[in-house]
């Protein structure tokens, strides 16, 4: 939180390639933007030879250089972090040491790296994002040495703590005789602390999350919703209007209430992988040790596994306190990274417009907070990208601040890489193919330091360090075997198969037991009941609940206007980003943005269109991942128009943003709230997405019961409550549940929607359906052997 705090006006005093976005407020905020500039007239000019006048005169003497002298605020900032390590556990000394663990050890690490003062003030979440690369390296260096040292634990207790402190330590001696342009100016960032007033919309979020968790009504999460909305409005209304700080930390207040609304609700996680992560975490900070011989995709993540019980040694947070409230923190920061972007190459308005069409996204909001490896996957992505574009740093610290985020981005998230790799790779193919007609260097040194990391690091950490490469020769196994499955989901014409995409198909509760069969076709080791292929006992399709519709006609519009602005938003993007890197008059980082967002269309297009792919990568995470840039030139190509149509130009964009809020409200849930419609989680106790992933205790309770008594035979639980059982045990289960698939010996999970609610959910390659809980089944043929009133067992 408080590197957007620190989002200052300050401007860069070296020669750069492009001229800073915003010189003078008060003149350029209602001017048209300046055009871009032929390449060869934005290189730096020589200097002019002195007049005759001033030739004659004696040239003015030079203060000498003084002695770096070592920055002592760093340090009592790393003393103080030692002395309150005794008293973690106490909620008040815990919020400062999140401060303080979260800015200290990346300022002296951006020192130690000398990285100038100036980049920092113009990107200030580079503070945040070094001091989780300093929390990563620290947790990891005390796991591996720290049995070397006769700690059994290194995960247990303070060691990890005093691990990262010994390195921040070492960061600090090193940024000793750092120049005084690598000091960032602290005195000129916090001399305005009204900047942190919109950091009360998270918190109304948090509490009406929590409140209607507890069971005290909805009210308090509905009225935070409505002002998060309120304020997303306002900061695309008055973006010229107000400075870059105000505007910076607006979007991180309204990302970060959006995200907590979703992150905070439930006593446990909300979501299906992050409830396989917070097992993992929880066992490994319970193990006490981190092994890098892993033959799975998770264990091998840092993000999920050493990062977490290193927080909880720092600050006194538990990993569920952190993928909850600290991981969404540091997400929120991705939007203002991309307005930081944006603001470089387009007036501000359509900068934070840019940020904005990501924030709208409710897989930002409501989807991310559930993944929680790629959260912190994507905060170093973010900065990857920005250090890419980043003029502000000579090339050497430029390439180590590239390497650093690119070895990080490695070690917290493999989907992330993978898509990164032929990202930056095709980025540089496309450079060198448009350095032959345009004023371009043809290769860019950062950016193939930063693909020989990617592949490199890539290559040795998923290989022989963590044996943890599965799910990619799954993936091309997969290939060998069926190709890459263009639309599997053919409707008629084109366009309805494009929209479709791959998306699941809904199936018959009967169709669905007979995919179930046919999945288990092979398993000798499965022996169903002959009962169960009795009529009376055959899987029928579940009636859901009819969400009360007041106007329901509007609703439906609002719906469809969702889906027009994501796919205009698509071909804007792609439309803008072959201006951008073809176009003839246009700035460097013009040019790059172009051209790194050119680079990602492809690999959508693939899992757009293909079944294999999309099963391997979700299409969304690749979206989420992909817009980050899309973004950007879909906001850059808008601006042009609007330039364009001068006259017309302020409806366009009074309706631009109209839409965008209405499209926020309506993945918010906002819409629903005066229209009626599908309920959502964040503001109900009911609908869809509370029956798949709310949690309750006695069904987190059931499930490890069930785990227990059922070891080493078979258990089965539909799709959704298998997350009960991965979230409390780990335990895989058999998910196609009908009575036709249940062994006679098998124990049976059921969950509240399924004991309760009476239905069950599943899925089988691209289809999915919703079908009546066999209860009659159950309770003619198998016995009862636990329940707690949200949950039940069945065991014969």
């Amino acid at each position: 939180m408080s590197a957007v705090a620190t989002l200052t006006e300050v401007e860069p005093r070296e020669v750069e390639l492009e001229p800073p976005p915003e010189r003078d407020q008060r003149r350029e905020r209602d001017q048209p933007p300046e055009r871009d500039q032929p390449p060869e007239l934005e290189r730096e000019l020589p200097p002019r030879p002195p007049s005759r006048r001033e030739a004659g005169r004696a040239p003015a003497p030079r203060p000498a250089a003084s002695h770096p002298r070592p920055s002592l605020a760093p340090l009592g900032g790393l003393l103080a972090i030692a002395a309150l390590l005794p008293l973690r556990g106490v909620w008040a000394v815990d919020v400062v040491l999140v401060g303080l663990v979260f800015t200290v050890p990346g300022v002296v690490a951006l020192r130690a790296a000398r990285v100038p003062s100036v980049a920092v003030s113009g990107y200030p979440i580079y503070i945040p994002i070094a001091a989780l690369f300093v929390v990563i390296a620290g947790g990891l260096a005390g796991d591996l040495v720290g049995p070397l040292l006769g700690i059994s634990k290194p995960l247990h207790g303070t060691t990890t703590a005093l691990f990262t402190l010994a390195l921040s330590l070492v960061l600090w001696l090193l940024g000793i005789r750092a120049p005084t342009a690598a000091r960032f100016p602290w005195r000129s960032a916090l001399e305005r602390p009204s900047l942190l007033a919109p950091l009360v919309l998270p918190v109304l979020a948090g509490a009406g999350a929590q409140l209607l968790t507890n069971g005290h009504g909805a009210l308090s999460a509905r009225a935070a919703a409505v002002l998060t909305v309120g304020a997303f409005g306002f900061c695309l209304l008055f973006a010229h209007r107000l400075s870059r700080a105000q505007v910076g930390t607006l979007l991180f207040a309204c990302s970060l209430a959006a995200e907590w609304a979703f992150s905070i609700r439930s006593q446990e996680v909300l979501g299906f992988d992050i409830s396989t992560e917070i097992h993992l975490a929880q066992s490994v900070q319970a193990a006490g040790i981190w092994h890098p011989a892993h033959n799975n995709a998770y264990g091998a993540m840092l993000s999920i596994t050493v990062l977490p019980s290193t927080l909880a040694a720092l600050t006194g947070c538990s990993p569920l306190i952190a993928f909850k409230v600290l991981y969404p923190v540091l997400a929120a920061l991705i939007p203002v990274s991309v307005f930081l972007i944006g603001e470089r190459i387009m007036p501000r308005r359509f900068a934070v417009g840019a940020a904005a069409l990501l924030v709208a996204q409710n897989y930002f909001f409501e989807t991310l907070p559930q993944l929680a490896r790629q959260e912190i996957a994507l905060v170093f992505f973010a900065a990857l990208v920005f250090a890419l574009l980043d003029q502000r740093m000579c090339l050497a610290v430029r390439l180590r601040v590239v390497v650093a985020a690119a070895a990080a981005l490695v070690v917290c998230h493999y989907s992330s890489t993978y898509l990164a790799v032929p990202l930056v790779v095709g980025a540089i193919v496309v450079q060198v193919a448009i350095s032959r007609f345009r004023t371009l260097p043809a290769v860019a040194a950062a950016l193939v330091c930063t693909a020989a990391t990617l592949v490199a690091g890539a290559a040795l950490w998923y290989g022989p360090i963590t044996d943890s490469a599965g799910n990619l020769t799954s993936f091309t196994a997969n290939v060998d075997k069926g190709g890459l499955e263009v639309l599997p989901n053919q409707h008629g014409n084109f366009i309805l198969s494009y929209l479709s995409g791959n998306e699941l198909n809904s199936v018959s509760g009967r169709r669905f037991e007979q995919l179930a069969v046919e999945s288990y076709h092979g398993k000798t080791y499965i022996h169903p009941l002959p009962a169960a292929t009795q009529p009376q006992f055959a899987s029928r399709t579940a009636t859901l609940p009819v969400a009360k519709g007041r106007l329901t006609s509007l609703a439906d519009a609002v719906q469809a206007l969702a889906t027009l602005l994501g796919e205009l938003l698509l071909a804007f993007g792609v439309i803008g980003a072959l201006m951008m890197a073809f176009g003839r008059y246009r700035r460097h980082t013009t040019r790059m943005v172009g051209i790194l967002a050119l680079a990602t269309v492809p690999m959508l297009v693939l899992i757009r269109f293909s079944g294999t792919l999309a099963e391997a990568y979700n299409q969304q995470r690749a979206l989420l991942q992909s817009l980050m840039l899309l973004a950007l030139p879909a906001a850059w190509l808008a601006e042009r128009i609007g330039h364009r149509l001068r006259r017309r130009g302020p409806a366009v964009g009074a309706a631009a943003i109209a839409g965008l809020s209405l499209l926020f409200a309506s993945q918010l849930g906002v819409t629903d709230m005066i229209f009626g419609g599908a309920d959502s989680v964040n503001l109900s106790q009911h609908g869809e997405d509370f029956e798949r992933f709310y949690m309750t205790p006695a069904e987190l309770a059931g499930a490890a019961w069930a785990s227990a008594e059922s070891s080493h035979q078979l258990l089965y639980a539909d799709r959704y409550g298998q997350l009960r059982l991965f979230a409390s045990t780990g335990r895989v289960a058999f998910t196609n549940l009908t009575p036709a698939t249940i062994d006679r010996h098998a124990w049976v999970y059921g969950d509240r929607t399924n004991v309760v609610l009476g239905r069950a959910r599943g899925e089988i390659g691209d289809s999915d359906s919703t079908y009546d809980w066999p209860a009659t089944f159950l309770r003619t043929y198998f016995n009862t052997v636990y329940t707690d009133g949200d949950s039940k067992v069945f065991h014969r």
